[in-house]
């Protein structure tokens, strides 16, 4: 799909090159000449080379701080993720997470997630070294703000911003059954970790994702920073059992992706039923007052929820045949992402638009079958 219309003020130079994609196009006017070859500069050297335009506040990122920035010579703003490496114990684990994160990201080239232009470091003048992590597009907000945001508009924002949310089931479910095809786990799906463009929707932030064998059913229990009011039941199990560290051991199954984005889609459906998100989040959290909330524990209030504000015809039946499946307690009955996305695409589904991106996904695939 082509930066045509939708480009905003991230782009005041943009200039439209026929027959690319935007993801050539954010290359090539990004003004990064190193590719996604690792490039190390030497001391205080990058000085000059990245202007910083602001710092983001759509997410702070699981490691370090996040910026807008343009690169000298660039035409189009992007994001810059800045992981910084003490020399102390840890170093190298964390060396790692930031470097698994950008690998992951070279492997990935889909519509509605984030795309990796490059990656750098540096040695500050006080010796400090910082790992970079260059990505486009920049950013609107993330969905976790944009859905507290949405009650704020006037009637036309409100009905032009619930549009884009139909859409962007279909969007995000096709990215996780293109993620899955790809043999990796995200890990940590939640709000803050999708953001949206305009009317586009990206999937980012990549540090928690695993990789696995396509065609065979695993799960890994590893130490991943994991948001608990998002995960399955059995990371959530795990978290409990592990909590004298902190509920960072976790397993995880790529069917726990489907279970952490079928909670983030109970909250875009209520916002598109008019809703607001924290009367929802009330209602859950009373229902449970002597644990940490997560919507695992409290999915007899979701099904309740959904019945009182969600009675009529098209929004009961996404609960029903869309968001309940992939909340299932037991990991094995829940869908894959390609399955969900399908029936996303039934005629049955009448709110839900369709994605422009679905060509990316290859239905009926031996890379679905992993769970």
């Amino acid at each position: 799909m082509l930066l045509c219309e939708r480009m905003n003020e991230d782009f005041p130079e943009y200039v439209q090159i026929d027959g690319l994609h935007e993801r050539d196009q954010w290359r090539m006017q990004s003004g990064w000449t190193h590719g996604q070859d690792h490039h190390k500069f030497g001391k205080n050297e990058s000085n000059g080379k990245f202007e910083v335009v602001d710092a983001l506040g759509l997410s702070q990122g699981s490691l370090g701080s996040v910026q807008k920035i343009r690169v000298k010579g660039g035409k189009i703003n992007i994001v810059r993720k800045i992981v910084s490496l003490p020399q102390e114990q840890g170093m190298q684990r964390k060396r790692g997470i930031v470097q698994n994160e950008a690998e992951t990201l070279k492997r990935l080239e889909h519509d509605h997630i984030v795309f990796l232009i490059g990656t750098c470091e540096e040695v500050s003048a006080r010796g400090v070294l910082f790992y970079h992590l260059l990505m486009a597009p920049v950013g609107d907000q993330d969905l976790a703000g944009f859905l507290c945001k949405i009650p704020d508009g006037d009637v036309d924002t409100q009905r032009l911003h619930r549009a884009w949310l139909c859409a962007w089931f279909s969007c995000l479910s096709s990215a996780l059954g293109y993620i899955q095809s790809k043999g990796i786990r995200h890990e940590d799906i939640k709000p803050s970790n999708i953001i949206h463009r305009g009317s586009r929707i990206y999937f980012t932030d990549f540090g928690s994702s695993t990789r696995f064998i396509v065609g065979e059913t695993t799960s890994t229990l590893h130490p991943a920073r994991i948001t608990m009011k998002y995960v399955a039941p059995e990371s959530q199990h795990d978290f409990y059992m592990n909590e004298e560290s902190s509920g960072r051991i976790q397993r995880h199954g790529s069917r726990s992706d489907v279970f952490s984005l079928g909670c983030v889609f109970t909250e875009m459906l209520t916002v598109i039923r008019g809703m607001p998100l924290a009367n929802f989040q009330t209602f859950c959290r009373n229902a449970r007052t002597s644990t940490g909330f997560a919507y695992c524990l409290v999915l007899e209030e979701i099904e309740e929820w959904f019945e009182e504000v969600g009675a009529d015809g098209d929004h009961r039946r996404v609960y029903e045949q869309i968001i309940k499946p992939m909340l299932s307690l037991e990991r094995k009955e829940g869908p894959r992402a390609y399955e969900t996305l399908r029936l996303l695409e039934s005629e049955e589904m009448r709110m839900i638009l369709p994605c422009q991106c679905l060509h990316e996904l290859q239905p009926a695939s031996d890379a679905f079958l992993a769970v």
